[in-house]
């Protein structure tokens, strides 16, 4: 009679168990399902776009930059200006701050870049990744010319871009760096038109000549060099849906706990009723 009584608090034990492993394994799916997505997505610009527009998670927004001398900028007129005007216009950052990382390895020097040699320049000298409350862009001031020649700047991350500026005016150079900025923002839909993330009417202010550029004018985003440096209507829409939107790699779930206390009690019992019905049983047949 014991033993059978034995299987209620086994059986509570065991559903238990068996529950608190599903916990488990579901939140370590989920989990490792938003861990790839942010994965995927810092590769390519605007995949971080959430990061940079919101201010829940991230409330200040810091610039990494190096160069080949950590001078190339002193002589130029504040060349963040336009870049701050875009990210407090459209971001909810609190502040904004700027650290010099260090010089570029001579090693690194090439009259024209690749988008591999970015790649190689960035991991030389960036170590820092968004975290602890402030989101992390990384710029590479350069000399010389991307492959493309007509670029001047490129966005080649979802934290990071390049600038070409040493023939740029002050203007010019103003408004490149927050041209960039804003296809790490996510435009104009550098994801692709046919992304689940990109907003609903990109379309309609989609260059296709000249992708992922505006054809408004004037614009911010516009594929040519100018001194404009304000967001057309439909950036600054797309901007605003981006921003209303969870970042699709946001993972808010808490680690489920696993109910030791209760599955000790009931293996505890479970045992205790064993191990009386196997000492009446013996007793019972004299062994």
């Amino acid at each position: 009679m014991l033993a059978v009584v034995a299987l209620i608090p086994g059986a509570f034990t065991a559903l238990l168990v068996v529950q608190d492993g599903g916990a488990e394994l579901s939140y370590y799916f989920a989990s490792n399902n938003a861990n790839q997505i942010h994965a995927q997505l810092a590769q390519l610009p605007g995949g971080l776009a959430w990061d940079y527009l919101r201010g829940d998670l991230y409330p200040a927004l810091k610039v990494e930059w190096t160069a080949f001398d950590r001078h190339i900028l002193d002589s130029r007129n504040v060349p963040f200006s336009s870049f701050e005007s875009l990210i407090f216009t459209h971001c909810d950052k609190s502040s904004i701050s700027y650290t010099f990382v260090g010089t570029i390895n001579a090693s690194f020097q090439r009259q024209v870049y690749s988008e591999a040699d970015l790649n190689s320049i960035s991991s030389s000298v960036f170590i820092n990744k968004t975290s602890d409350g402030v989101a992390i862009v990384h710029v590479v001031f350069l000399s010389g010319s991307f492959s493309d020649p007509s670029a001047v700047g490129i966005s080649y991350a979802g934290d990071r871009f390049a600038i070409f500026g040493d023939s740029l005016s002050d203007p010019f150079l103003r408004v490149a760096i927050a041209h960039e900025m804003g296809h790490l923002l996510g435009l104009v839909a550098p994801l692709g038109l046919d992304s689940p993330y990109t907003p609903a009417n990109a379309s309609v202010h989609y260059d296709f000549a000249n992708p992922p550029h505006c054809t408004s004018n004037p614009c911010l985003m516009r594929p040519t060099v100018s001194s404009y440096d304000k967001t057309c209507q439909f950036c600054t829409a797309d901007l605003l849906e981006i921003k209303n939107h969870t970042a699709p790699y946001t993972f808010s779930g808490q680690q489920p706990s696993a109910r030791v206390g209760q599955i000790a009690v009931g293996a505890g019992v479970t045992a205790l009723l064993l191990a009386s019905a196997l000492i009446l049983y013996r007793q019972k047949n004299g062994l």
